[in-house]
């Protein structure tokens, strides 16, 4: 989850807790931030966060981290995400966590973010939840795959209805090669959910291009190359679907634009990518 969409999220939920005056400065802050206009915002957080309230504390993270109404400083925000965290509060404790995984503000320290991640879980903060499953299903430095833990927090977010713990858990059985017809559902419900999402999107094609589904399985890759056109697996992935459906000339020229597409792509990759398995299909 970007940051930008967690600072939406934090406004709706950062007022529920506060009396009389404070309330009232409080709601015109979240509607200032939800105008964008950030720099009155966070003339108006700014005496909430100093006194010690941690969801104005989170919202002045926020704000220091994107430098929205305020110069970009990253060792600000982090000051301000960790006294929200000492405080508690799930929000501050997740974005705190996020900043110690992505290495903002800090070095990374994904093993570190785990404690606070699992306090905002435990609060039932759904972000948290999505982000504990990722690191034990996707691993992280120092952080070993377990497919285990990663389903138990997957379950959490799926049953609250979070698109991207769905698409996340979905993928994580596509590649352990397990349960895809269980995998379709929920990848549907994720692309339903959250209907511009390349990966979503991308999930669902694979699922359905595993299950032998070659032409539905084309039209929803072709939809994520569509949105994603400098990616090499998802045009290598239509061309598998277009060799299922016998249409060989157009799964060459899929491949062929994957190959090329590698040359000048300079992202990660997915874990079904194999550079070779493809150089082998163009006989290279």
């Amino acid at each position: 989850m970007t940051i930008r969409r967690l600072l939406v999220l934090l406004s709706t939920a950062s007022v529920l807790a506060l009396p009389g005056m404070a309330r009232a400065d409080m709601e015109r802050a979240i509607e200032l931030l939800e105008e964008g206009d950030f720099e009155a915002a966070f003339a108006e957080l700014l005496p909430h966060a100093e006194e010690g309230n941690p969801r104005a504390q989170t919202e002045i993270a926020i704000l220091y981290l994107n430098g929205s109404g305020v110069e970009e400083d990253e060792e600000e925000a982090l000051n301000w995400a960790r006294q929200a965290a000492n405080q508690r509060d799930a929000f501050g404790q997740y974005l705190l966590g996020w900043m110690l995984v992505n290495g903002h503000g800090t070095d990374a320290d994904a093993i570190a973010a785990i404690p606070l991640y699992e306090a905002a879980a435990n609060q039932g903060l759904i972000a948290a939840q999505t982000a504990l499953g990722n690191l034990f299903t996707y691993g992280a430095d120092g952080i070993e795959i377990d497919y285990g833990e990663g389903d138990y927090w997957y379950a959490q977010a799926v049953q609250n209805g979070d698109p991207q713990a769905m698409n996340g858990f979905a993928w994580s059985l596509v590649v352990r090669d397990q349960n895809l017809l269980d995998a379709l559902p929920i990848s549907e419900t994720s692309v339903a959910l959250e209907p511009g999402s390349a990966a979503s999107i991308d999930t669902l094609g694979t699922i359905r291009l595993l299950l032998g589904r070659y032409a539905s399985a084309a039209k929803y890759l072709e939809l994520a190359v569509e949105l994603q056109p400098d990616y090499p697996p998802f045009m290598d992935r239509l061309g598998d679907a277009y060799a299922g459906m016998g249409d060989d000339a157009e799964a060459r020229a899929q491949w062929e634009a994957a190959m090329e597409a590698v040359a000048t792509y300079d992202g990660g990759y997915d874990e079904l990518w194999d550079i070779d398995a493809l150089r082998g299909k163009l006989g290279l």
